[in-house]
């Protein structure tokens, strides 16, 4: 047990994680480029490999603040930085396992809560229906160029207006105006349907990341025993 704690508490199984993890992202970044969104969460963000990976960091971070304790006082900033880390990649992987990230095709006068997801291929259902009321095109006056797109959408009675540039959060989820299909007998608005339930722990992880580093900064530079010192 003590050389598991050991091995996986050292930069010698972190680094070589961390190389992974950033080859895997710059993969994502061009799969997305050259293939599609659909296409990187199926094989990349969303794949096993890929939980398992940020486990493995998750773990290693763990181990490394672990074989610490009990912590000194310097090392503050040490554990609060690496605290938030955890609380990055555990809100990461919450998102990985019970996220939405998804579609939803509504032509209009008609309603759905139906979000096809393509990297599961399977559909979650909506705790609420979409209605979509009209879509419409916003064209430049002078040009005629296509400036934006929109969609008025009714959603347990109340009317919202979903635009590219102004997405809609109801009940947890985002609604994002992201496509359309122009037909005969009904125009077709797409919407990107995202749900992360790991987006709080992000936030914090990130807050702590911010503190740590700052007490670190403090602790290296010696304001804290400068102003300690000063004090007696």
């Amino acid at each position: 047990m003590k050389r598991f704690i050991k091995y996986t508490s050292t930069l010698a199984l972190g680094l070589p994680l961390m190389i992974l993890l950033t080859l895997a992202m710059i993969s994502g970044t061009l799969l997305e480029s050259y293939k599609s969104a659909e296409y990187a969460q199926t094989y990349i963000y969303y794949h096993p490999w890929f939980t398992v990976l940020n486990g493995l960091i998750a773990l290693n971070i763990l181990m490394a603040t672990y074989v610490r304790f009990p912590f000194k006082k310097h090392q503050t900033g040490f554990v609060i930085t690496h605290s938030g880390l955890l609380l990055l990649f555990a809100g990461a992987i919450a998102n990985q396992l019970n996220g939405i990230d998804g579609s939803l095709m509504i032509r209009e006068g008609g309603k759905s809560n139906a979000v096809y997801q393509s990297h599961t291929d399977k559909t979650f259902v909506l705790p609420y229906v979409v209605e979509l009321n009209s879509f419409k095109l916003n064209h430049e006056k002078a040009s005629g160029a296509l400036m934006d797109y929109e969609s008025e959408v009714t959603i347990d009675g109340k009317k919202f207006l979903i635009s590219m540039n102004e997405p809609l959060n109801y009940g947890g989820f985002n609604l994002y105006q992201s496509s359309y299909q122009l037909e005969s007998q009904g125009n077709i608005s797409i919407f990107s349907v995202a749900y992360d339930p790991g987006r709080s722990l992000k936030y914090l992880g990130s807050l702590c990341l911010f503190l740590g580093m700052m007490i670190m900064y403090y602790f290296k530079t010696g304001i804290f025993a400068k102003s300690g010192s000063a004090e007696h």
